[in-house]
Parts: C-alpha cells; structure tokens; sequence
C-alpha cells in the first residue's frame, strides 16, 4: 500500500473480529488500479508488476506470497480498487477450533 501511495498519503489498517472470522483491512489512496490489473493480482500465471510511486521496482509476487500465507491459515484475500482512488485489500481469518 505504501509503494503505490504518494508521499505523505495516509495507508489505514483496521481490524475486526467477530466469533466467525477475523477481518483485516489494508486501505489507501493510492494509485489504484482498474479492472482487468485486479483480477489479475493473484493470479501466477498472469504474475506482473508496475513500477511505485517514487519508481520501485517489485516482482509481482508479493501478493502471491500474501494470499498462500493467508490461504494456509484458513483464510482468504481479495481486493477492491479503483484507478486513482486507491485500494482496499482485505484478508478474512477463520480461526481455529480450540475445543
């Protein structure tokens, strides 16, 4: 979120739980992106990147890293974005049974 943020641009992390699921919510005002770039993000065989806001370079498999992480841990990932309006990537946790 940082990297595709412009400098000085607020990046929020929120947290909810609930007794079904854990939610974590990392929002910005970034650069955002459009459709067909987000239904691409987790996707390996379609793997890409775009340079950040101050040009890092990346890999494009952050993100990838991110959703196995979150997938072995009972979870998912998705995210919402608009071009020039900045991204919400949420990840919800289901947490373990500790009976």
């Amino acid at each position: 979120a940082i990297k595709y943020s412009n400098p000085g641009s607020p990046v929020q992390i929120t947290t909810r739980k609930s007794a079904a699921h854990i939610e974590i919510r990392v929002t910005d005002q970034g650069i955002g992106m459009d459709q067909e770039t987000l239904s691409r993000i987790f996707s390996l065989e379609n793997t890409s990147t775009r340079k950040g806001t101050q040009d890092e370079k990346g890999t494009g498999l952050g993100l990838l890293i991110c959703q196995e992480l979150v997938q072995k841990n009972n979870g998912r990932i998705w995210a919402l974005s608009e071009p020039l309006k900045g991204t919400r990537f949420i990840i919800e946790l289901t947490p373990a049974n500790q009976d």
